[in-house]
């Protein structure tokens, strides 16, 4: 099971650049850092999902991601 308690925040992160790659929504590197990057990735998924546009690592997109 996917939770933050267990991991670092950038340990989170490059889970998600992963997932977000995965999807076809992050070309860059997997740094583990929430670059310009990353945030423009999160909000395009977001969009797409119907989530609200955050560009930022929350519940609902983590879900929606698989990861949890």
């Amino acid at each position: 099971m996917y939770t933050y308690g267990n991991l670092l925040p950038d340990e989170v992160i490059a889970n998600v650049q992963v997932a977000l790659q995965d999807a076809g929504y992050y070309f860059g590197q997997i740094t583990g850092t929430l670059s310009v990057e990353t945030r423009a990735a999160l909000a395009n998924f977001q969009r797409d999902y119907g989530l609200p546009i955050t560009g930022a690592i929350d519940e609902p997109t983590i879900e929606s991601l698989g990861l949890y």
